[in-house]
């Protein structure tokens, strides 16, 4: 899932100067920097909302606290909760598929979040204006991990959960306005598996010939474009019954014709229905 996260941070940051006889080892990139990092505890609220969702959707607030070990780098916890739905676009599949669930990927959305992540800040700079406020910024980038809860959506009413985990990253900017205060936005993406689809969900989906379908065919068929290969499944079953309905109408055609007790020849022939007949008496 991709998000963009408007965050608020809490933070203090004392200037940093020269008093002479310092290591120069331990000394940042950057004197006097209003805007310190090391040895500060920040306190982020986040509003979450998707920008790419393509069958479900997650908007929700989270939580967390980011301890910076130098100026540069950072670590932290994320916690947080999420709602929302299936989008518009899986109720015209849902609604063709005879069990209700469509056999789609990507239909588990986020419902909770818990983890950590590793804050990388490799840029600092401030904007220089011609007066005695100057802002700084900062760009980050951050690496993470964690358990989520996930939901699924059944026939647009039941729902099913699941606990699995999480892989995050992603990068930001932060805006200085206060010693006390940023603010601070992101693009963050989650990487989570998508569970394989139970097999008693698969019970309305056997293959023309009876057979169930393999769980990889249902995974394949969806990476490759779920609506066009479900399409060509249904047409499919269309054009075996509709087969089936061509020898019923042909063989109820041939009694009609042919007195009971003579048999026709095969369609190979290409017989007429009156020569079916008198071959039959021969």
């Amino acid at each position: 899932m991709l998000s963009l996260t408007g965050v608020i941070i809490a933070t203090s940051a004392p200037a940093l100067a020269l008093q002479g006889g310092e290591d120069a080892s331990t000394l940042p990139v950057l004197i006097d920097k209003r805007f310190g990092n090391r040895g500060h505890l920040d306190v982020h609220l986040q509003f979450s909302t998707p920008i790419v969702a393509k069958f479900v959707e997650s908007t929700g607030v989270t939580l967390g606290v980011n301890y910076s070990i130098t100026d540069w780098l950072a670590v932290g916890a994320l916690g947080g909760f999420f709602g929302g739905g299936e989008t518009d676009i899986v109720e015209p599949v849902r609604l063709n598929q005879s069990g209700g669930t469509a056999p789609l990927t990507d239909l588990y959305r986020m419902v909770w979040v818990a983890g950590a992540d590793v804050t990388f800040t490799p840029l600092y700079g401030r904007i220089s204006f011609a007066s005695e406020y100057n802002p700084a910024f900062d760009v980050f980038g951050f690496v993470g991990g964690g358990a989520m809860g996930t939901e699924r959506q059944l026939a647009g009413e039941t729902e099913t959960t699941d606990t699995t985990f999480y892989g995050n990253l992603g990068f930001g900017f932060r805006f200085h306005i206060l010693d006390f205060l940023a603010i601070r936005t992101e693009y963050r993406q989650f990487i989570y598996p998508d569970p394989d689809i139970p097999q008693s969900e698969r019970a309305g989906r056997d293959e023309p010939d009876g057979g169930s379908a393999p769980p990889s065919s249902f995974r394949s068929a969806c990476s490759s474009g779920s609506f066009e290969t479900t399409g060509a499944r249904s047409f499919h079953r269309e054009d075996q019954v509709s087969c089936d309905d061509d020898r019923h109408r042909a063989r109820a055609m041939r009694d009609r014709v042919c007195p009971r007790g003579r048999r026709a020849p095969g369609r190979s022939q290409r017989a007429r229905p009156a020569d079916r007949c008198r071959s039959g008496d021969r």
